[in-house]
């Protein structure tokens, strides 16, 4: 496995090195922070995977739950080739969030922001730590933003800056089918 799960909190982890698993019941639940304060806990969940003209496609439930606990839900749909993976959104054109294979030194362009796998490292969140990690740096006209992928378990960080305001996600869980 590429980025070897460290914490004996995620013995569930079964890291086959798929940068981002998709099966139906998959689930991630991450914190979201504004300048170091919680603003709402978010649970991604993977309903359903099909293939459409041989690429999957998984369709995504995005919770949110504010610290006061409100919740709102919306659907995402994510495709993914041995090539790429992509983001489908209701409201604007779909775009490329990882190239695959992951290399260091990999770059590409997404609506004018630059995207690069700047190298491995070791992440510790809520739910672990991970060894290896690719970290996908992200250069906007707005800000920059750094992205942490576990191979066997996905998305586990995420810190941003602009506008005067940091940013970060945390993985608190995962559950993986």
């Amino acid at each position: 496995m590429g980025c070897d799960q460290v914490s004996s909190l995620m013995a569930t982890v079964r890291g086959d090195g798929d940068i981002y698993p998709l099966a139906k019941g998959n689930q991630w639940k991450y914190d979201f922070f504004v300048d170091n304060e919680k603003r709402y806990s978010q649970i991604d969940e993977v309903m359903d995977v099909s293939k459409v003209d041989g690429i999957s496609t998984a369709t995504i439930k995005v919770t949110t739950i504010s610290v006061s606990g409100q919740e709102s839900s919306v659907y995402q749909i994510l495709r993914k080739s041995s090539e790429e993976i992509s983001a489908v959104p209701a409201d604007r054109p779909s775009y490329v969030f990882l190239h695959l294979p992951m290399t260091v030194g990999k770059a590409w362009t997404v609506n004018g922001s630059l995207l690069t796998v700047l190298g491995r490292e070791d992440v510790t969140v809520t739910a672990g730590t991970y060894g290896g990690c690719y970290k996908v740096g992200t250069q906007a006209p707005q800000g920059s933003a750094s992205n942490w992928y576990a191979s066997g378990v996905g998305l586990v960080k995420s810190e941003g800056t602009g506008n005067g305001t940091s940013t970060r996600l945390d993985l608190v869980s995962v559950t993986l089918k």
